[in-house]
Parts: C-alpha cells; sequence; structure tokens
C-alpha cells in the first residue's frame, strides 16, 4: 500500500525550527515538511486505516489532529488543511504544495494570522418565565395545555432570538467573519463561531460588556480558543476525476489546448447564451457551464502555459482548493 500522509497546513519557510519542535512534542505519527520557496508545507503519517473501528478511536484521531492545528496556529501564522479532506500519497506531497504554492503563499499573508473563536451564552430558561411570570400565570390557567406549551416555548424561543441578535450586533463590529451557520445551542444558548486577528480575545471582551445589561443578566459566557480557522480559511485536498474534467471540456466546446485567456472567452460566449435571464436561457444548462468552468479553471496549471485536452488523463489526480475567504 503507497503510504499516505495527513496534510495540517502551511506556514512561513522560516517558521520551520519552531514548528516542528512544537508539534513534535505532542503525541502523533511522525512529522513531514515540505519546503518550497518561502513556503512550508506540514504533513504527518497518515494510519493505514482511513476509518479506525469503533467511534472512541475515530474522535481520538481527529482530537490529536486538532491538537496539533491548534498548537501550529499559536507558533505562528497557519492556514490549515481541513482534517476532513487532506490525504495525499507521500510520494505526490511535493508536488501538491508546489503547484498551488502561488495562491497559498497569498492565502496565508492574508489568513495565516488570525483564530478561529467559539463564543457561547448561557442563561436559565427558568429566570426568562419568572421575568414573565404574569403571563405564565395566565397560561397555567388555560384549560388547555397544548396552548400553554406553544406559548411557553414561543417566549422561550423569543428570548434565545433577542439574545443571538444582540451576540452578533456586539461582535460584528470586531470580527473578519461569522460562520454561516453561527447560531445553535438549546433554549436556553446561544453561539457564534467567529474569525478574529490573533490576540483578539481582548476585543471579544470588550465586544460582549458592550451588550445590553438587561439581556445579559444572569447570563454566562464560555469563550472557547484560539483555534485553526477550519472554519473559514482551510483548504482542502480533492481528487479530479478525467472523465469530469473531460466533460467539462466537451461542454464548454473548448479547443484542443486552452488556458485561462481562451476559456474564460468561452465561458463568456455560453453563459451569454444560457443564462437564464436571456431569452432561449436554461438554469439548468448555466448551472453545468457554470460548474465545468470552475472545474477547468481550476485544473489549469499556475504557470499560465495552459492545458491540452489529451494531458488531462495524466494530470496528477489531486489538487489544492481553498475556501471563498482564503481564495
Amino acid at each position: 500500500m503507497t503510504p499516505q500522509l495527513t496534510l495540517l497546513g502551511v506556514a512561513e519557510a522560516a517558521m520551520a525550527p519552531a514548528l516542528e519542535a512544537a508539534l513534535a512534542a505532542l503525541p502523533g505519527p511522525a512529522l513531514r515538511l515540505c519546503r518550497v520557496g518561502g513556503l512550508l508545507g506540514v504533513a504527518q503519517s497518515a494510519p493505514r486505516t482511513a476509518f479506525p473501528a469503533g467511534r472512541s478511536a475515530m474522535f481520538k484521531r481527529l482530537h490529536a489532529v486538532q491538537r496539533r492545528l491548534e498548537i501550529a496556529c499559536q507558533v505562528g501564522p497557519f492556514l490549515p488543511a481541513d482534517p476532513a479532506a487532506a490525504l495525499c500519497p507521500a510520494s505526490e506531497f511535493a508536488a501538491l504544495i508546489e503547484a498551488a504554492a502561488p495562491a497559498l503563499g497569498a492565502a496565508l499573508a492574508r489568513e495565516g494570522g488570525r483564530h478561529q473563536w467559539q463564543v457561547t451564552l448561557r442563561w436559565a430558561p427558568e429566570a426568562i418565565l419568572a421575568a414573565r411570570r404574569d403571563a405564565v400565570r395566565r397560561l397555567a390557567a388555560s384549560e388547555r395545555p397544548k396552548d400553554v406549551a406553544d406559548a411557553v416555548a414561543a417566549i422561550l424561543a423569543e428570548a434565545r432570538a433577542e439574545r443571538a441578535m444582540a451576540l452578533r450586533a456586539a461582535l460584528l463590529p470586531l470580527v473578519v467573519a461569522l460562520s454561516p451557520e453561527n447560531v445553535s445551542g438549546g433554549e436556553g444558548e446561544t453561539s457564534l463561531t467567529i474569525l478574529v486577528p490573533a490576540g483578539g480575545e481582548a476585543a471579544i471582551e470588550a465586544g460582549l460588556g458592550a451588550m445590553p445589561p438587561a439581556l445579559t443578566q444572569g447570563m454566562s459566557c464560555d469563550l472557547t480558543g484560539p483555534l485553526p480557522p477550519l472554519s473559514f480559511s482551510a483548504f482542502r485536498v480533492v481528487e479530479d476525476e478525467a472523465g469530469r474534467l473531460n466533460g467539462a471540456w466537451r461542454l464548454l466546446g473548448l479547443p484542443a489546448r486552452a488556458d485561462g485567456r481562451s476559456l474564460a472567452r468561452r465561458w463568456r460566449e455560453v453563459a451569454g447564451t444560457l443564462h437564464p435571464d436571456r431569452a432561449g436561457g436554461s438554469a439548468t444548462g448555466f448551472a453545468a457551464a457554470s460548474e465545468a468552468h470552475r472545474l477547468l479553471r481550476g485544473a489549469l496549471p499556475a504557470d499560465g502555459q495552459g492545458l491540452a485536452q489529451q494531458d488531462l488523463a495524466t494530470r496528477a489526480a489531486r489538487r489544492i482548493i481553498l475556501p471563498e475567504l482564503a481564495a
């Protein structure tokens, strides 16, 4: 079986000694470093089995990766890989980092010094109901239990929505980004995942302190961080099938060889024809063409030399993609 690696992320090459020392001090698989110019790729040996037996073993493995990512982000600017999409053959590690080095370097410069935090507010639902005791007493006198339960649930949902909105309003001016799925928790809890510059804990605490006292009375707050920005800036290792790329090539009607300019020109022509707002356009066709353009744009080499369709079958099966925030 070909040895596999789990990519942890990329850092500045100058960080290699400090990063290697910090990560090697943690229990876990052997580290593997790859220098490409001023960029340092960081990986560790992957286990032979992708899915360990039992949930406990799986969570233990993920926790070990998470812990190394946390330490790496604290050592210095670090752009993490998504642990769920970070496998590559050891023989392809250097080529993978080299092919994506320009994009990774730019993303590291922008995002590497930012950390993810989890901000959680908790309160006692009973306290909310106690503050609305007159309304609750009137409900208790009702002879329809379902109406009582629905009304109590509505009171708690309203209180939770107020606190969630207040939390967003307090933190939004201070953060780089909020996770799209930002509000979670039960009827006595709301939580936000945020992205802030390194050292942003004091700003978070100041924002929380500015929330309306009427809402924060009796609440507790948990701050979890600094964490690697996995919800925002993590890159992924994906595997492209030659068949999908060939299908995209045919769909756009590209010539035998194409570069970034010819692909963009052909995409504009196809998009102008298929756009659903145009006469004879097709939403389905436009979406398919858009996906084909995205696939082929990502497959083009970074050196700008273009790509021949006949070369698709021999291209490396894996590449690195960045999320929109870091792209």
